[in-house]
């Protein structure tokens, strides 16, 4: 039951100072999420953009897991704390997750994953909790 992946593409908002908006597929075999992290840091120069995220599904943190108009189960997690760090720009970073899913046999089991992804900074979108630039 390998659990989850990142599109290819990732939104960040207030032109690369708010939440970057983590999304992608889960696995076929996955019934329920019950917890998931997530990170995306993108080095910039001398200091690096940092954006995370922990929560449960429909928790205040913001994580959600719904069907797609296909019928395939995807994520969507707003990764607002920013930690003080730098703004992001447009460009390449890193995304990784680990999360604790479950399948339809009722196992859990927990699935770490890391790969390159696109960043694309958007002028609205969720301002940062954790006081994003520097």
């Amino acid at each position: 039951m390998p659990a989850g992946n990142f599109d290819d593409t990732l939104n960040v908002g207030v032109n690369g100072n708010g939440a970057v908006i983590a999304t992608g597929p889960l696995s076929e075999g996955v019934v329920t999420v019950h917890v998931m992290c997530a990170w995306v840091v993108q080095r910039t120069g001398v200091q690096d953009a940092v954006a995370n995220n922990m929560g449960a599904p429909d928790g205040p943190e913001g994580l959600t897991v719904a069907r797609d108009d296909k019928g395939k189960l995807q994520w969507n997690f707003p990764l607002s704390q920013r930690l003080g760090s730098t703004d992001f720009i447009n460009g390449w970073g890193t995304a990784m997750a680990i999360g604790v899913f479950e399948d339809a046999d009722n196992n859990k089991r927990s699935f770490y994953w890391a790969e390159t992804v696109q960043l694309d900074l958007v002028a609205g979108g969720i301002p940062a909790a954790g006081g994003g630039g520097m």
